[in-house]
């Protein structure tokens, strides 16, 4: 006898198409399906005739939906959890139920399949051992430019989800911290209005408009490596001008613009 069992779905993220066998078999045999908006859930399972009950599970109720979902696993029933496209639990719902699922004895498996981050990834025609992946880009222009400072410290693409109410203004921020840097954007991806943006900030920017801007957005950056050598004869040259270690943080950074992190690592380094 099988152990009762949270999967773990990964559904398509626009194409119905995108889907295996093993996901429309999990769907249809679990006693209950958790999906972030049952509204949207319900046109994948109506697709392949999928009559699986649904329930609500969004960040406001999750913490609420832990104890109906150990009571079905407790009663021996399978359950799934879906979000309304993609793979769950990456910048949606679900994990806080997987967790405390897990805590309490119920094992979780994972059904494998589309993600936005991937798709991406593999299109992008970028070399990849590691990136960072950042999630929505932050809205306020501070966190934007300390992400993307911390970003050009780690010396690898970063990906983010963002808005189309964001994203050119978005663009034009980065477009005037690293114009030099290299971008991929994805629209809609597997979608039928599927479309690819590749370029600096200023050529993407050339491109679009408010109204082309409409859609769900993934994309990836790549920023020039810090001029490190550059950065450390500068402050060297200030130090040996009798300026202090403080004095020299706040001179690089206010005055000559080198990102804050850079600044503090050269400075520590010539001190």
């Amino acid at each position: 006898m099988s152990v009762p069992t949270c999967y773990v779905c990964a559904t398509p993220i626009g194409n119905l198409y995108d889907v295996s066998s093993r996901l429309l078999s999990t769907l249809d045999s679990v006693h209950t399906i958790f999906s972030e908006d049952t509204r949207v859930s319900r046109v994948l399972l109506n697709h392949y005739s999928i009559s699986t009950p649904l329930i609500s599970l969004q960040q406001f109720n999750e913490k609420s939906r832990v104890a109906m979902a150990l009571d079905l696993l407790n009663q021996g029933h399978d359950i799934a959890v879906i979000s309304d496209a993609g793979t769950p639990c990456i910048s949606d719902p679900g994990a806080l139920l997987v967790q405390e699922l897990r805590e309490n004895g119920h094992p979780i498996s994972p059904i494998p399949g589309p993600s936005a981050l991937t798709s991406l990834l593999s299109v992008a025609g970028v070399s990849l051992y590691a990136f960072y992946f950042g999630g929505f880009f932050p809205r306020l222009v501070s966190e934007r430019t300390e992400r993307l400072a911390q970003l050009r410290q780690m010396e690898c693409p970063g990906v983010f989800f963002e808005s189309p109410n964001r994203l050119i203004s978005s663009i034009e921020h980065i477009a005037t911290l690293y114009p030099e840097a290299h971008l991929v954007l994805g629209k809609e991806i597997t979608k039928h209005f599927e479309s690819f943006f590749i370029g600096t900030p200023a050529s993407i920017l050339t491109q679009l408009d408010t109204t082309l801007a409409k859609g769900e957005w993934c994309f990836l950056i790549q920023l020039p490596l810090p001029q490190k050598s550059d950065l450390e004869e500068v402050l060297a040259a200030l130090h040996a001008e009798g300026l202090t270690k403080a004095q020299l943080k706040s001179v690089a950074t206010k005055v000559l613009n080198y990102p804050r992190n850079d600044v503090y690592r050269a400075v520590e380094s010539i001190m």
